[in-house]
């Protein structure tokens, strides 16, 4: 697999910094995006970004997400 440089977008970088400095204000969002009813008083669980794959042939991938988060 050809390695890749991939950049942010500003999309990328606000909705980062809403998880990381603004968490509270993820409920808004998930509740106008998904149609949700959240309240606020829900706990946020995060998760690891970083994924590995692993290939035939004993080759890893690494595999970096955005966000990863549970309600």
């Amino acid at each position: 697999m050809e390695n890749t440089k991939l950049t942010n977008t500003p999309y990328d970088d606000v909705f980062r910094t809403l998880l990381n400095d603004c968490s509270l204000l993820i409920f808004p969002v998930l509740n106008e995006v998904f149609g949700e009813h959240y309240t606020g008083e829900e706990d946020i669980i995060f998760s690891p970004n970083e994924h590995f794959l692993n290939r035939q042939g004993g080759e890893e991938d690494e595999r970096i997400t955005d966000s990863s988060f549970q309600v």
